[in-house]
């Protein structure tokens, strides 16, 4: 979460160029933006998700079993596509385990791994929420064009692969990674 409302006034802005040499208030400002938008929308996806009971953990995790319905996953291969440590994938799991929205299997090939499928209450679910999701998506980005949409996406992307470009020399550089 982005925890700024309000944002600095041009005499922020002019002392900071003048005080530090790499300042650049568009780009500053640009980063603040996208900050505080990916913010909000997680909030208003947060919002939206909790009206079907779900977070947005559940709701990514049913969502990659829904891409092969007929396949089944392991917790870890899940913790891996979602981004996430395998302690935070299982509880995720096991709470959808309750709901029944998902179901466990012994891998046919190695009885030690267990293997996550999405079940037919999961899948219900997802094909009630999901045209509204999708309408939802529409609504944020009505704005847009379709080449601004198309523009916006590559510059999004851009910026996704210098962060992580960025993220994994610091977390090298410290030893996190």
């Amino acid at each position: 979460m982005f925890y700024l409302n309000e944002f600095p006034d041009q005499e922020v802005h002019t002392n900071y160029s003048q005080k530090y040499k790499d300042y650049n208030i568009d780009k500053f400002l640009t980063c603040v933006y996208l900050l505080k938008t990916g913010s909000e929308a997680l909030k208003a996806f947060e919002s939206f998700l909790s009206k079907y009971n779900l977070s947005q953990a559940k709701f990514l995790t049913l969502m990659i079993l829904f891409r092969s319905p007929e396949e089944s996953l392991t917790p870890s291969e899940i913790a891996r596509i979602m981004g996430v440590k395998k302690p935070t994938s299982t509880g995720v799991i096991d709470g959808l385990l309750k709901e029944n929205y998902v179901t466990r299997e012994l891998d046919e090939t190695d009885r030690r791994k267990i293997k996550i499928k999405i079940s037919s209450k999961g899948s219900d679910h997802l094909d009630k929420i999901l045209p509204e999701y999708f309408k939802y998506i529409n609504k944020i980005m009505d704005e847009f064009s379709g080449e601004e949409c198309s523009d916006f996406k590559d510059l999004l992307f851009k910026v996704l692969l210098n962060t992580e470009k960025i993220g994994d020399s610091h977390h090298q550089s410290y030893g996190l990674r």
